[in-house]
């Protein structure tokens, strides 16, 4: 009775190692392939990001071109100079992003690589939104002093800037990270490129999320 109980014991023993190796060897695939995952999306959010930059510095040249030859127009000079300098940011940000990838090791600490994504996500969130405060310098930029005598026109102009001005404010405070939760929200994240970001963090979170489940 004795021997069968240690025979027994010793079955379940076995058992058990052979179900702990299978675990392993599950986790082994399965984080290899939604590391795999994850990395396919950062490549993508790496090539959109080179394409936005070299436009950004296009744009930007352009811009710069147009404000240095039109500063005896003050409206277009002004309007021009303020959406050059948003874009000049946006690029920087761009290429800050690109340096902060570059650093991800999406074969090492999967905590550590969630940190740095994050950090990307909110910074390309916060860019989306002041980009947005741009909005009624494109509706400044045709004004020229020859429209003073037709007040109306003029007044419709500035009124269409105002109102450009307030929504542009509406939705930087409208899309700010604590109202991520509201789909259109997330949709305008996803529209600057940040929905590859969000994949590739939820690919690494069903990984920490099969650990707990199975080890």
């Amino acid at each position: 009775m004795i021997m069968e109980d240690f025979e027994l014991k010793q079955m379940w023993q076995a058992y058990d190692r052979k179900l702990e190796k299978l675990l392993v060897l599950n986790l082994h695939n399965f984080e290899q392939l939604q590391t795999q995952k994850a990395q396919s999306r950062i490549k993508t959010f790496v090539y959109n990001h080179v394409v936005w930059i070299v436009l950004g510095v296009i744009w930007v040249a352009a811009l710069a071109f147009l404000f240095f030859n039109s500063l005896s127009n003050a409206w277009f000079a002004v309007s021009v100079g303020a959406i050059m300098l948003f874009s000049a940011y946006a690029t920087v940000i761009y290429i800050k992003h690109l340096f902060l990838i570059s650093q991800v090791n999406i074969g090492g600490s999967i905590t550590e690589t969630q940190k740095k994504l994050a950090s990307v996500r909110s910074s390309l969130n916060q860019t989306g939104r002041v980009l947005l405060l741009q909005a009624p310098f494109y509706c400044t930029w045709f004004i020229t002093p020859a429209m003073y005598k037709n007040i109306t026109g003029l007044s419709i102009t500035l009124g269409i800037a105002f109102f450009f001005l307030v929504l542009s404010i509406w939705m930087y405070r409208a899309l700010a990270p604590k109202n991520m939760q509201r789909k259109w929200v997330r949709n305008f994240e996803n529209s600057f490129g940040g929905k590859h970001i969000v994949d590739a963090l939820e690919f690494l979170d069903e990984i920490e999320d099969f650990k707990k489940e199975n080890l």
